[in-house]
């Protein structure tokens, strides 16, 4: 049990490291990798992300090939795979990077019907606790409840499609979303370049907006004056609250 313990604490501590080395916003174009697919497994990645945004507290990489725009997300914090099952993760594409221009096409997943949306207990003595089969039995059992659970995207501002778009469409646009054995999330969305016609500026250049959507939940607290917001109430009002943030991708040529 020290033993697992001590490699918890080994790869916190890398994973921290990790992050600290890469920059807030995507900086650099990337060609997809060949072998690349939809399934919420990272594996053409090789666990190498081109950012981790503190604001919103996720890893990600914006990739493209000839057919398609991806976007490969992960979350390695309980509090945050809790509010993007709760919520979900929006891209949006906007041509001009004006805030206010209502010229833009997104992308929100996942979307669940079951309310209140699924959560995930990953974190904590009990978890730190668990054999490596336990955490294997969990992860199966997460995996499925994902599964069940989130099998729409939202669209907005395609004319041709749907606001709610089935996990199995037929129209190219595809997501998906798994744990991995580090109780990780990985979150992945692919979107046919055809659907970015119009968007696309000078240069193959374009502004994204990412937002961690905030889970959706009532909280009601009639605080004294003076009083200080209970910790667990103080939590559940940080995962309400939407966290985003702003950048520019070019599509890399190969």
């Amino acid at each position: 049990m020290k033993k697992l313990k001590l490699i918890l604490v080994f790869t916190t501590v890398a994973t921290v490291s990790y992050a600290q080395k890469l920059p807030k916003v995507q900086t650099e174009s990337v060609y997809a990798p060949i072998n690349i697919k939809t399934d919420g497994k990272p594996t053409e990645w090789e666990g190498k992300f081109q950012a981790y945004n503190r604001a919103t507290e996720i890893y990600y990489t914006i990739a493209n090939n000839g057919e398609n725009l991806y976007l490969i997300i992960q979350a390695t914090e309980q509090d945050i795979i809790n509010k993007i099952a709760g919520g979900g993760v929006t891209l949006s594409i906007n041509k001009y990077g004006n805030k206010k221009d209502k010229n833009n096409i997104s992308f929100t997943y996942p979307i669940t019907e079951e309310k209140p949306a699924p959560r995930f207990l990953l974190a904590g003595k009990r978890q730190v606790n668990l054999s490596p089969k336990e955490i294997e039995d969990m992860i199966v059992r997460y995996n499925t409840t994902l599964e069940q659970n989130f099998k729409w995207i939202k669209v907005n501002g395609i004319q041709s499609l749907g606001e709610m778009v089935s996990i199995y469409n037929q129209d190219g646009i595809k997501a998906a979303g798994l744990f991995d054995k580090n109780k990780h999330y990985t979150y992945e969305l692919s979107i046919p370049l055809k659907y970015l016609d119009g968007l696309i500026g000078e240069a193959s250049k374009f502004t994204y907006h990412m937002v961690v959507n905030g889970r959706k939940q009532q909280i009601t607290f009639d605080a004294m004056p003076g009083q200080r917001v209970p910790p667990m109430i103080e939590k559940m009002q940080q995962m309400a609250e939407p966290t985003d943030f702003w950048g520019e991708y070019t599509l890399a040529k190969k």
